[in-house]
């Protein structure tokens, strides 16, 4: 698998680094390390890949600049990417190497799957590298589809921290979308989830306004980071 995270020097990109340590991924999967160009950049990858191969994975660095939403898109087309990762904060710019800021356009436009990392959940689970290794509690919102069996796929695919527990919240095909959304924020919050999987297709042009919308609901309301499986059709 091959997976992208942008970085930054803020809390949120160190947050977002090390929920990437805390899922053990395929064998073989290689992290490529995107940052700025601006001064610093450079220690700020170094810090992030030294923190991934730790723990077994390999790392390259990709300095960039321009649009930082533009140049993720670029990247994943470019280097055939299978996951992005990003943060969950709402600015941009506001620190020197910006790229680590999700957004809208991303969620929606990236061909690939999504982890979206909530500080929140992170926080709560304590910033030292023991703490992020423990149980997690993840939730997977399923239907009839083919994008939702490649959720439950992947979820079984990884390997995850001894004591994980993993819980299904299902909609029939007669539930209003809107409402299975709700539904899985809620039990998200009640369940004190980790960790929100869900699955959409990755389409083009037009169609990539409801999907980013739908994907959107979830990474706005969920009290937990959010794993969004993209398959394409």
């Amino acid at each position: 698998m091959k997976i992208l995270i942008a970085v930054n020097d803020s809390a949120h990109s160190e947050g977002a680094v090390q929920h990437l340590t805390s899922m053990r991924w395929p064998p073989g999967s290689r992290v490529i390390v995107a940052t700025g160009v601006q001064p610093g950049c450079a220690v700020v990858a170094a810090r992030a890949q030294a923190r991934l191969r730790a723990v077994g994975m390999s790392t390259e660095h990709r300095m960039v600049e321009g649009d930082s939403r533009t140049v993720l898109l670029e990247l994943i087309e470019t280097e055939r990417v299978d996951l992005l990762v990003v943060d969950a904060r709402r600015r941009d710019g506001a620190v020197p190497c910006p790229l680590g800021s999700a957004s809208r356009r991303v969620v929606a436009q990236a061909q690939c799957s999504v982890l979206v990392v909530k500080q929140r959940a992170m926080a709560e689970r304590g910033q030292d590298h023991s703490r992020a290794k423990a149980a997690m509690k993840i939730l997977i919102g399923v239907d009839e589809s083919a994008h939702s069996k490649a959720a439950v796929h992947l979820v079984r695919r990884m390997e995850w921290p001894k004591g994980t527990r993993v819980g299904v919240v299902s909609a029939a095909r007669s539930v209003p979308q809107g409402d299975a959304w709700n539904a899985l924020t809620q039990a998200a919050r009640n369940e004190r989830a980790d960790l929100i999987v869900v699955g959409t297709p990755a389409r083009t042009g037009l169609e990539m306004a409801s999907i980013g919308s739908l994907a959107q609901h979830v990474v706005t309301h969920s009290p937990c980071s959010v794993l969004i499986v993209k398959i394409q059709e």
